[in-house]
């Protein structure tokens, strides 16, 4: 006789789901991990390219007080100590960095050093400090950089003024020569010795600065002052670019 079949139900494979979810959870926690040590990893780089700008950045300063201490010292000798202690309050007065204020005088009392001799070595002391308080307010009154102050006034220190002349200060041996007509000195400027030659071009110049910052005051904003203080600047840059490129058109 035929009977009805009994199915019997398969049993039930244990669900997958909950282990998927765990492995899921699992990964999520070790991406977290993974993350957070990525995180500390970068975090531990910038910090440490941090340091290591910051050490460079201080080697440097210390390299430049070295040098800035060297040449002081090769330039002034045993008034070294006075001229720092002068570089840093003018440069504090100025708003300036010492290293430059530094540099400056420097350069103005090797120069005057080289005229006026070992046994004017106060005198060229004076005169460079008073150079360089002037160069400061100049290159402000002109609208330039100290730099370029400080190159045209070297240049003409040593009878090549033409840089200066942009900004309208002569102190050509003619100018020097009338400058001292004027105030009564009877020799005449060629027949004097290079002492002398550069105390005088010295003082005209002094006060030539002075005027012109002087009268900058209300002078700054006129249509004339701006373009001669402008084509001074560019004039400036021009003889700069002139003087780099001068070596490789001779080499041409």
């Amino acid at each position: 006789s035929w009977t009805l079949p009994v199915f019997r139900r398969a049993p039930r494979k244990p669900s997958t789901t909950p282990r998927v979810l765990r492995a899921l959870e699992h990964l999520k926690e070790e991406a977290a991990e993974v993350g957070k040590a990525l995180l500390a990893a970068f975090a531990l780089e910038a910090v440490i390219e941090h340091l290591v700008e910051f050490g460079k950045e201080c080697f440097e300063q210390a390299t430049e007080a070295q040098q800035f201490a060297s040449s002081l010292k090769a330039s002034f000798g045993e008034s070294a100590e006075a001229v720092t202690e002068w570089s840093e309050e003018t440069a504090k007065a100025l708003h300036r960095e010492a290293g430059a204020i530094g540099q400056t005088v420097t350069a103005y009392n090797n120069l005057l050093q080289g005229a006026l001799g070992p046994k004017n070595r106060k005198m060229a002391e004076y005169m460079s400090e008073t150079l360089t308080e002037l160069t400061e307010g100049f290159a402000t009154a002109m609208g330039t950089s100290s730099g370029n102050v400080e190159d045209a006034i070297t240049s003409a220190l040593r009878g090549r003024t033409a840089a200066l002349k942009r900004y309208g200060i002569d102190i050509s041996d003619a100018a020097v020569q009338t400058d001292l007509l004027a105030h009564g000195e009877k020799m005449l400027f060629k027949d004097m010795d290079e002492g002398s030659q550069a105390i005088a071009r010295h003082n005209l110049l002094q006060d030539e600065l002075k005027k012109k910052i002087a009268a900058s005051g209300d002078q700054t904003n006129t249509w004339a002052e701006q373009t001669k203080r402008l084509n001074a600047v560019q004039a400036d840059q021009h003889e700069k670019i002139g003087n780099q490129l001068l070596p490789v058109m001779i080499e041409l």
